[in-house]
């Protein structure tokens, strides 16, 4: 698959980073994004990320989680490797949580976890 829109860093649409991306700046112009495809095929789905800081959990990554214990600071839980794109870890109820990715990560937020989810200072309005 060849793009054929001419714009700046379209080769970032498919390259399979989801670290870059293709930066748009239209004054009210939309452009549309055209492949061209080497030959006739079907097309079942298209993956869209949108702009990330990579902040998942990946297979093979290691991972260290932490609870706060208040005047005592942080305390780990443990590290484990993960075996796919979930990790579980055994955590105190109501504890405000901080998971880092000891392989590679560098943008991480404390969250709670409550109702079988992750809660993050921007869920809350």
């Amino acid at each position: 698959m060849k793009p054929v829109t001419l714009l700046p860093y379209i080769e970032h649409v498919t390259d399979g980073d989801i670290l870059s991306f293709l930066y748009l700046t239209s004054e009210g112009i939309i452009e549309p994004l055209v492949f061209a495809l080497e030959r006739p095929q079907s097309i079942r789905s298209i993956y869209y990320v949108t702009r990330t800081d990579d902040n998942y959990v990946w297979e093979g990554d290691v991972y260290e989680l932490l609870y706060q214990d208040g005047p005592d600071g942080w305390k780990s839980l443990g590290t484990k490797a993960a075996t796919s794109k979930h990790i579980t870890f055994n955590a105190p109820k109501n504890a405000l949580l901080w998971l880092r990715d000891k392989t590679k990560g560098r943008e991480e937020q404390v969250f709670i976890y409550k109702h079988n989810r992750q809660w993050f200072n921007s869920d809350f309005k």
